[in-house]
């Protein structure tokens, strides 16, 4: 009987963590990515299954009203915007100099097989992000200026 019930207890525990860590997931990812490198600006928030997306480009480069809005979707690292956007609808998540960034594949298969950096193909979560998202030049904390000024001098150092 004991072991019985030590198994159901142990069978309980098992599925109420499993459930947190699938439920985790999405949560992980979950928050305010932007870079912005004086020639184009990009943000993104995903909160709650849905995504907010305003980019902006010297070129005049944009998809017309910001933000666009829909939903997304996680396949383990890669996250799927469910609508146009201008800059391709898929994003990977990987870190950069330890930082939360989502990447654009073409940008993080450069960076990972050739040590190549171009901000062009990557966002960098905020740790603090502002209450107007909608800003083109959004604030950057330093060690978010820092850790992509240490990729790019390393990227440049590889070439």
């Amino acid at each position: 009987m004991r072991m019985r019930l030590s198994c159901l207890l142990m069978l309980g525990v098992v599925l109420t963590c499993s459930r947190v860590a699938g439920d985790e997931k999405p949560r992980l990812i979950e928050g305010v990515y932007h870079l912005h490198n004086g020639y184009q600006s990009e943000t993104l928030e995903l909160r709650n299954g849905r995504f907010r997306y305003w980019f902006w480009s010297d070129a005049g480069g944009g998809n017309g009203r910001l933000p666009i809005e829909g939903t997304y979707s996680v396949d383990g690292t890669t996250v799927t915007l469910n609508g146009h956007i201008l800059l391709g609808n898929q994003r990977v998540f990987h870190t950069l100099k330890g930082l939360d960034a989502l990447w654009q594949p073409h940008a993080l298969e450069a960076w990972l097989t050739k040590r190549s950096f171009s901000s062009y193909g990557v966002i960098v979560r905020l740790p603090r992000p502002p209450k107007d998202l909608s800003d083109s030049c959004l604030p950057m904390a330093e060690e978010v200026c820092t850790a992509l000024r240490e990729a790019t001098l390393e990227g440049l150092t590889k070439r």
